[in-house]
């Protein structure tokens, strides 16, 4: 009997320290999720200021007109910036394209956060340089954190208004796993204010299940959509509630030791070198790498999953369609991130099957191929990070590449 008691306030203590652990390592990284993260508190002066600056009821958020921003490019990781870079929208909720506005607009884009350039000038930007060659306005549409499937709304919102020749929709491979994705939160821990609609493919084709959170007012009442939400959400079901810790810590912490303890060890160096003053950039940003590593290994496996696989196709084919319906000209481009690179140095392109496919529909463009023969594609991307975007490098590259296969086939004027 005295065994069995021994035993359990063994245990018992053990659980407290480690939920002690747990909410101490926590306060400063939002990636560690537990319980209390199921329906994050939201908070009210944050949320104000989106929905004046960026909530959108449709497609969930959108760069207002007429606004500008300064921003921290994060060039160690995510805990310290080097240098700020600015952007401005302009009256019709396109990005400023300075040197340009007045040019006739032959070429629009939509996408993410490589559609919009994101980390560079509004005198940087891959449509910037596309522009300079091609002499034409290439107006920018894209919105950071956007899916493909929010893109392609914003694109039949936008286009009848400003159509062109050419439509390019841009996005990196993680898309996938934002098509899938209703509340960003749970596939972004801590991005809360992000609600969005998805599609799903019903009786054979593609039907759009709408943003929950339509309406401002919801915002106060997100448990009311909670059981909804997460029924729809396939980051949910798939990757938030594996990643969530909660009682029993040590049994779910010893079921997930592979995921947990290189996550746990790394924070609590993190914590020690931070409480005695002390930087190293590696063992800062240590946490964060880790979990970028496994948000990249979500997305491989997504393209792994044929009915994910066949829903983003589905979806570039309904862009597809719809330009063309529009008399105008589809191009899909797909940006890898740095890591992608590094992956595809050593391993074989995990979305090349979908390329393929998609390529045999319309003019695909795949940057991985050009970046792949770059001595230091790492110098194109504005840190060495995951997650990071390219610099002005980078995005005169592709505006290069993008004009030269437009060009070859006469899409924009071969005159010098």
């Amino acid at each position: 009997m005295d065994f069995i008691i021994y035993v359990f306030l063994f245990f018992f203590l053990l659980e407290i320290l480690l939920i002690l652990k747990v909410k101490w390592l926590k306060k400063d990284f939002q990636w560690l999720i537990t319980k209390e993260d199921d329906l994050h508190e939201i908070d009210q002066t944050a949320l104000d200021k989106f929905i004046k600056y960026g909530y959108d009821a449709e497609l969930g958020w959108e760069r207002k007109a007429n606004t500008s921003k300064k921003e921290p490019v994060k060039t160690v990781g995510e805990d310290k910036a080097r240098y700020s870079s600015s952007y401005s929208i302009n009256s019709y909720k396109a990005r400023y394209n300075p040197g340009h506005e007045n040019l006739p607009s032959f070429i629009s884009s939509f996408g993410d956060s490589f559609a919009f350039s994101r980390h560079v000038n509004d005198n940087q930007t891959w449509q910037w340089y596309l522009s300079a060659l091609s002499r034409t306005n290439v107006t920018n549409y894209g919105v950071g954190n956007y899916g493909i499937d929010q893109a392609f709304l914003r694109f039949k919102r936008e286009f009848p208004r400003r159509k062109t020749r050419i439509v390019i929709m841009m996005v990196a491979p993680e898309t996938i796993s934002r098509i899938v994705n209703i509340w960003k939160h749970y596939s972004e821990y801590g991005n809360t204010f992000g609600f969005k609609g998805r599609y799903v493919i019903e009786n054979d084709a593609l039907r759009w299940i709408k943003n929950p959170i339509d309406e401002k007012d919801k915002y106060k009442t997100i448990s009311i959509y909670k059981e909804w939400i997460q029924k729809h959400d396939y980051c949910y079901q798939n990757k938030f509630s594996n990643d969530m810790l909660r009682f029993p810590y040590s049994w779910h912490m010893t079921r997930n030791f592979k995921k947990s303890y290189p996550l746990i060890k790394a924070l609590i160096i993190r914590k020690i070198y931070k409480l005695s003053g002390l930087y190293n950039e590696k063992v800062i940003n240590q946490p964060w790498e880790i979990i970028l590593e496994r948000n990249f290994e979500f997305t491989v496996s997504l393209f792994k999953d044929r009915q994910i696989k066949e829903l983003l196709f589905r979806i570039v084919m309904e862009f597809k369609k719809n330009v063309e319906e529009e008399g105008s000209i589809p191009v899909f481009v797909f940006v890898p991130y740095l890591h992608d690179i590094r992956y595809m140095e050593d391993h074989e392109c995990y979305y090349s099957d979908f390329i393929k496919q998609v390529g045999s529909c319309l003019l695909t463009v795949d940057m991985a191929e050009t970046f792949l023969k770059l001595k230091g594609p790492e110098d194109i991307y504005v840190s060495r990070y995951y997650g990071a975007h390219l610099n002005d490098k980078g995005n005169r590259i592709m505006a290069e590449h993008l004009f030269g296969v437009l060009k070859k086939i006469s899409l924009v004027p071969n005159d010098e």
